[in-house]
């Protein structure tokens, strides 16, 4: 049984169609493939669907609070809600562009590269709520399996005592209740599971995004003089000779205009730029971020699988411990009783060999049963 589930799997778990349905091991590997993918959609339903839904319809941190208290506990419900609602805040000073929410903000401005800063730290408590929260529901999903899994080896060695039983009637020894008293009370094995490995789904951090970029922005206008020639026209009195009757002349006078040339300050206003520096600051949008997560789960099934196999490797041991005490129990007493028969009829040595034919075939039986059950 510890071979077969110790066996290398591919993320198919391909391993389940070489081994028959119907055999012991391969229904316990069948349904150790089944409660991983339960456990996986459980995963995937209850928490980051869950979350991801909430950002789509802007639930209340409060209304997912409540839904997360049936599978979490609640200081847990409560941190991952609140993680939630901080972030959900957080988007609506972001835009989106293609798998990212995207902000940019003045570098010289300390306030709002100080927020940056404080967005950023509220995403990695998302993160790490959300990364909690899948590691304690795997936790109870995993003990949740523990009747459906465990109930195979339980059963297997149960049928060995049996079969133990079975073989002792042969014998003729009424053992059969004492030996179901003692297993029973032998194999009250409570295995807790315990913990989760570290590396368990271990959700990357956010893909946080930061670049600089300098822009030439109109920062106002501003005014200066240049020299200009310009032309006025300036009034100026003409003198000219006027001639009547044909010989004799009058000075006579008359107003006329003029160009003249000057030079004067004509003001302008000119168009004033200067570089300024931009924080672009960019984080995973919330369906990227369930993108992140439910591939988190998926790409750790084997990692839950060995989780798996070591728990039912555990659980094995105590059992083979447990059989191997009441076996060598069994067998001390059967062989006292049977050397006390033989003693009994010490005389009698045709009775002794036909005790003994009829004894080896079925003590050897017993060692093969139990050297089948303890290898």
């Amino acid at each position: 049984m510890k071979i077969s589930v110790s066996s290398d799997n591919d993320d198919d778990f391909s391993i389940l169609s070489n081994i028959k349905h119907k055999s012991s091991n391969g229904k316990i590997l069948m349904d150790m493939s089944q409660s991983i993918k339960y456990i996986q959609s459980k995963l995937n339903k209850e928490l980051i669907t869950k979350i991801l839904d909430a950002f789509e319809s802007n639930q209340s941190a409060y209304e997912l609070e409540d839904d997360f208290n049936s599978f979490l506990t609640p200081p847990l419900a409560k941190s991952l809600s609140r993680s939630y609602d901080e972030v959900s805040r957080i988007l609506r000073d972001y835009k989106n562009e293609g798998d990212l929410m995207v902000k940019s903000v003045l570098t010289e401005d300390a306030q709002a590269t100080e927020k940056l800063r404080d967005d950023e730290h509220k995403i990695l408590m998302l993160y790490e709520n959300m990364d909690q929260a899948i590691k304690e529901k795997t936790k109870f999903l995993i003990q949740a399996q523990e009747i459906k899994i465990l109930s195979f080896p339980e059963h297997l060695f149960n049928n060995y005592i049996q079969e133990l039983c079975m073989i002792f009637e042969q014998f003729e020894l009424s053992m059969k209740k004492a030996v179901l008293a003692d297993w029973k009370n032998k194999s009250k094995i409570i295995y807790q599971f315990s913990s989760l490995p570290e590396e368990i789904f271990n959700i990357s951090e956010p893909i946080f995004v930061e670049s600089k970029d300098r822009k030439k922005e109109f920062a106002g206008t501003e005014s200066y003089y240049v020299d200009v020639t310009k032309t006025r026209y300036e009034e100026y009195t003409e003198h000219y000779k006027e001639r009547f009757l044909f010989f004799f002349k009058k000075d006579k006078t008359r107003t006329s205009t003029r160009p003249v040339k000057y030079t004067d300050k004509e003001r302008k206003e000119k168009k004033i730029f200067k570089d300024v520096e931009y924080t672009n600051f960019s984080f995973p949008k919330p369906i990227t971020m369930a993108r992140q997560w439910s591939d988190a789960v998926d790409q750790d099934k084997n990692i839950l699988w060995k989780v798996l196999q070591s728990w039912m490797n555990q659980y094995v041991d105590k059992f083979s411990d447990q059989f191997e005490l009441v076996t060598k129990e069994i067998l001390d007493y059967t062989e006292h009783n049977l050397s006390e028969k033989l003693n009994a009829f010490d005389s009698d040595l045709e009775y002794q060999q036909q005790l003994l034919q009829v004894i080896q075939p079925i003590f050897q039986k017993l060692l093969e049963l139990r050297k089948e059950a303890l290898q």
